[in-house]
């Protein structure tokens, strides 16, 4: 890893920001200084390698350990949650003190405007946004052929709230980005335990991973997939790899069709290792019979009612084509 030489307004030291890349640039966004939070904006041009301070119209609050995500149909970054200074500071042993609160705004950033504008969502009637949260972990499906809405999953977080005082998540959500509309996503399969500081990235077949984060016991190692449908399934390694040792706060960064993660922290050891996954899950997954079932209700949309189940008759059962299984015997 090499230090880059670089120009411009450079960004002071912070942690808990985000970062996203858009055309030919890096776009950061809020952090933590210290004792101070921030909801700066700065891009970094990857051919000059010059920062800039940019300005916009409208900003969220100062905050640290939200999400943000980018959508290339829309030309935008929509950020949510993290934790933002309460109005009210104080002094506990002559020392400035900020009550921390978590919180669940959602604001989208359209990167093709110049100045860059914000837009805050506003509330929808009858439906409820995820709580308050920060440590949670974000990913972005862009509208396509199958699906002509934008749809950004959150998964997980924990709250410094008063409505939600020291709660941990497992919680999926879904926000329809057009319609700016949260839903409460049923999870089912192999539910990850509540986290924090976990890290997520998309795959190549409408599905998303997460890996590691803090649990209430210990910090974990273990890779899930999560379908859009809200099926979960653990993924063992393949045979003769071994997984990075447990961590929180490791960064994700995708290069094609290679996930990349680095660094990292377990309880107050930071690591430096770089690890690769490849996320052609089709080409590589071990495939049991029961990933093949659960694909075969995905990709034909069964419905799935965890609160209605009931065992089946025999002559109930439906006949799976012989295609679905791939020819194998």
């Amino acid at each position: 890893c090499t230090e880059l030489e670089v120009n411009g307004d450079v960004p002071y030291a912070m942690d808990r920001h985000t970062a996203i890349g858009f055309n030919d640039e890096m776009w950061v966004f809020g952090g933590d200084r210290g004792w101070t939070l921030t909801n700066k904006l700065w891009k970094f041009n990857l051919s000059t390698r010059t920062w800039r301070d940019v300005l916009t119209h409208g900003s969220p609050s100062a905050r640290r350990g939200h999400t943000a995500v980018k959508s290339d149909g829309r030309q935008s970054m929509i950020v949510f949650g993290g934790m933002v200074m309460a109005h009210v500071p104080y002094y506990l042993y002559g020392r400035l003190i900020t009550n921390n609160i978590s919180v669940n705004d959602t604001w989208e950033l359209f990167l093709g405007k110049d100045p860059p504008v914000w837009e805050r969502y506003g509330s929808v009637k009858r439906q409820v946004p995820p709580p308050p949260r920060r440590g949670h972990s974000a990913v972005l499906f862009d509208a396509d052929s199958k699906n002509p809405c934008t749809r950004m999953y959150v998964f997980g977080g924990y709250c410094e709230h008063e409505e939600c005082q020291g709660v941990w998540y497992n919680d999926l959500w879904r926000l329809i980005v057009e319609k700016q509309e949260w839903q409460k996503v049923t999870s089912w399969g192999d539910v990850p335990e509540a986290r924090v500081g976990h890290s997520a990235a998309r795959t190549n077949r409408d599905s998303f991973i997460v890996f590691g984060g803090g649990t209430l016991d210990t910090n974990e190692n273990t890779l899930y997939e999560c379908h859009e449908n809200g099926l979960w399934r653990k993924i063992e390694p393949l045979f003769g790899t071994f997984p990075p040792s447990p961590r929180s706060y490791v960064t994700f960064a995708t290069v094609g069709l290679q996930l990349f993660l680095h660094g990292g922290c377990d309880n107050d050891r930071e690591l430096d290792c770089l690890y690769s996954l490849s996320l052609d899950f089709n080409a590589l997954l071990p495939r049991s019979l029961l990933s093949l079932l659960a694909e075969y209700i995905i990709m034909n949309n069964i419905p799935y009612m965890p609160d209605d189940v009931r065992p089946l008759a025999i002559e109930e059962i439906p006949e799976i084509p012989s295609s679905t299984f791939g020819g194998r015997k």
